[in-house]
């Protein structure tokens, strides 16, 4: 990759509070020993960058996947994520995944859906049983006329 497609990579992976490093397959392998992501020295062959995250991990995924898809010959090696290691394909299938404000959004519209049905409902009726009574009312007012 040239140094602006770098360049580029890098300023969207800080707006994912992010950062990316070009290392040496050699010291990253010797950083990774005794460490949870150990495993992860397994799939550093060719030339590698490793991007770091601080915050939601699906978000730098999906800037990731977003830079590869636009550019082409970029793909994943794998992850270590939360504990876990992932394969180049689980990694593409964390792009997909909705980042955490947005699955917050989404349980948020889910639990509020049926109490907003029950109060429309709730709504319906009492205005049903005001329009009733109004009903009512204006027939004994015309009864009463007469």
């Amino acid at each position: 990759m040239s140094v602006p497609l770098i360049s580029d990579l890098r300023s969207r992976l800080r707006k994912a509070d992010a950062r990316m490093y070009v290392v040496k397959n050699r010291l990253a392998r010797r950083a990774l020993t005794d460490s949870a992501a150990e495993k992860l020295g397994g799939v550093l062959t060719g030339p590698n960058a490793l991007a770091f995250c601080y915050s939601d991990a699906t978000a730098v995924v999906k800037v990731l996947a977003d830079f590869a898809r636009e550019q082409g010959g970029v793909s994943f090696s794998g992850s270590y994520a939360e504990g876990a290691i992932f394969s180049a394909k689980q990694t593409e299938a964390l792009a997909t995944i909705p980042s955490k404000p947005e699955l917050v959004a989404q349980i948020l519209a889910a639990l509020n859906s049926p109490i907003s049905g029950l109060v429309f409902t709730l709504r319906g009726i009492l205005s049903d049983f005001v329009y009733t009574l109004q009903a009512v009312a204006d027939q004994k007012a015309e009864q009463a006329a007469m």
